[in-house]
């Protein structure tokens, strides 16, 4: 998509503006708890003095024993009681809202083995002395406000001109398209946004399209998800090849998660995620798509933002995450992009040319490392400033900035858009990731990260912890050859952990570190002396565990996460809420 200047842009609050979502809210936290500590500080405070308020919760049920399930050896990966222990855990979490819930929606959610629904400030004290209940944290309703980064506007226009846009130059796609023939053909890109509404330039390919909003609209009322979907798999038909996507010829699922007037539940997302990971295979989903991110309040092990998306990852989806709009201090990258299996993408300035001479990190994007991990972020970046994306008429972002619109040569209404931000840099590069999957179809997604990132090209000048590998190169990335692909020294999410354990069963133990815990398990038995018979699963075990080295093509995650039908979707009421930021 083509970058052009823009004008001065008014101030103030807009519906669906998310080039980056901030969830600000109390720790996902996945460990186990009693008593009072299950609910989270700032939940508990604010049911215990108002106890008759109804309150928006998600409830996470407790599991069994983690112990071994059996004392046969199942064959690797096949193994069904993972899934019964998961929903043993989401039937705990349904029986404790079905028994206390009041009027509201209430919704399975067994990719973090919960459930939501609306609860009395009372009934929430009273469930944390339940045995089934392992946690519950405040299913927070966040809403959208402005920001501007002030940059100058001299080089602003109204109309572009039909060249190729500058961004897309930058990381070289259309060498791809021209030299190898590849252009995402086949591969479907999971949007998790606003929506995605028709516009001539994915005519076609938009294979599925679902609402999880519960407002029943197919489209996109708020705009950015198809700006979003333009710059992954745009073919310019409305601008006779001006602005392309990366990837011209992929496919989009559209999995809307936010609603018309730009308020996104976080048991909304998880639904969105949970539909992705159910509907993978039907639509030849490879790449998921998330444009938005929330403030870290804790690590990605206790955090079930960041056990969601390991859920996408682990089940063969390379999930691509904007790093957040935070600014240029340390330690500001955003959830989920803090996990370390995520590809997580911060922006470049690409001052409107393809070279990369004069290239900088843009001053708002969030920089490593992670806060409470310590984890080298962002993985690497692409050009997010001023680019070009779809428009949708109408919309709330549209509505509210006519300004942004943009007209392709000879044409006599605007089909484009543009915006800044790391929300624009990462739909780039999963466009790019499309790309690299047509042409090697078998790649997991820690060899799609490997190769990206060993191909990326650094920008002089800017920090490791500012660019990560540098400027993702499409052409480099497609044409040299697959490099190893270690795995992470990072263990799985705690939540993660617990819920898919036990479809592992049997397979073989690889440990990422020998030496770990003193080379012992928190029995005191050496880890080359652990085996599935005197296992246990607890943190330091999770920890010291090599998660990729097992094999998850067996693993049928469709059980694992389908959605009760009997449980409405619905919108329930609206709890606190946080804000979206969009940078200019």
């Amino acid at each position: 998509m083509r970058r052009v200047g823009s004008k001065p842009i008014a101030r103030g609050l807009i519906g669906a503006v998310v080039v980056a979502l901030f969830l600000a809210m109390t720790p996902l936290a996945a460990e186990s708890k009693s008593g009072p500590s299950k609910i989270d500080p700032a939940l508990l405070a604010a049911a215990t003095a108002r106890p008759n308020e109804l309150f928006p919760v998600i409830v996470r049920g407790a599991p069994s024993a983690l112990a071994p399930l059996n004392t046969v050896v199942p064959a690797p990966g096949r193994n069904t009681q993972g899934r019964d222990e998961n929903a043993a855990r989401v039937k705990k979490a349904e029986s404790a809202l079905s028994a206390s819930t009041a009027d509201g929606a209430r919704r399975s959610l067994a990719i973090v083995g919960g459930a939501s629904g609306a609860l009395s400030g009372s009934q929430i004290v009273a469930l944390s002395r339940e045995a089934l209940v392992d946690r519950v944290i405040q299913d927070q309703t966040f809403t959208a406000t402005w920001k501007g980064d002030n940059v100058d506007s001299s080089d602003d226009t109204n109309d572009a001109e039909a060249v190729r846009e500058p961004a897309i130059e930058a990381v070289n796609a259309p060498k791809v398209w021209e030299s190898k023939g590849l252009s995402g053909n086949g591969i479907a890109v999971a949007v998790i946004d606003s929506g995605v509404a028709d516009h001539p330039d994915l005519a076609g390919r938009i294979v599925a399209r679902v609402d999880m909003t519960g407002e029943g609209s197919q489209g996109d009322p708020g705009g950015h998800g198809t700006y979003v979907a333009g710059l992954i798999a745009g073919n310019g038909a409305a601008s006779n090849g001006a602005y392309t996507g990366v990837a011209p010829k992929a496919n989009i699922a559209s999995v809307r998660v936010i609603d018309a007037t730009g308020h996104a539940k976080l048991s909304t997302i998880f639904a969105g995620l949970q539909w992705v990971l159910a509907n993978r295979t039907t639509y030849n989903i490879r790449i998921a798509n998330l444009s938005f991110g929330a403030t870290a309040l804790t690590g990605y092990q206790n955090d079930l933002l960041a056990s969601a998306v390991e859920m996408l990852n682990f089940a063969g989806l390379t999930v691509v995450v904007s790093a957040g709009n935070q600014g240029a201090g340390q330690s500001t990258i955003t959830t989920p992009a803090t996990d370390p299996f995520v590809l997580t993408v911060g922006a470049d300035d690409d001052h409107n040319t393809a070279s990369l001479r004069d290239d900088s990190v843009a001053k708002w994007s969030s920089r490593g490392p992670t806060a409470f991990d310590g984890i080298a972020k962002p993985d690497l970046i692409a050009p997010g400033r001023k680019v070009v994306g779809l428009r949708v008429a109408g919309s709330t972002i549209d509505t509210l900035n006519t300004d942004r619109r943009v007209k392709a040569k000879g044409q006599k209404t605007a089909q484009y858009f543009t915006m800044s931000g790391t929300s624009v840099a990462a739909p780039i590069v999963a466009g790019v990731a499309a790309l690299y999957l047509e042409k090697h179809p078998a790649a997991t997604p820690r060899e799609v990260k490997s190769q990206l990132t060993a191909t990326a090209r650094p920008i002089g000048g800017a920090r490791v912890m500012d660019q990560g590998a540098g400027v993702v190169d499409a052409y480099a990335a497609v044409t040299k050859s697959p490099v190893a692909a270690p795995f992470s020294k990072y263990p799985a999410s705690g939540a993660f952990a617990e819920q898919v354990f036990a479809m592992l069963y049997g397979q073989p133990l690889v440990w990422r570190d020998p030496s770990f815990n003193g080379g012992v398990d928190s029995h005191g038995v050496p880890w080359a002396s652990v085996t599935w018979e005197n296992i246990t699963w607890d943190g330091i075990t999770w920890e010291s565990v090599t998660w990729e080295a097992f094999d998850w093509q067996g693993i049928t995650w469709e059980g694992l996460t389908w959605e009760d039908v009997t449980w409405d979707t619905r919108s329930g009421p609206r709890g606190a809420r946080g804000a979206w930021e969009l940078v200019d």
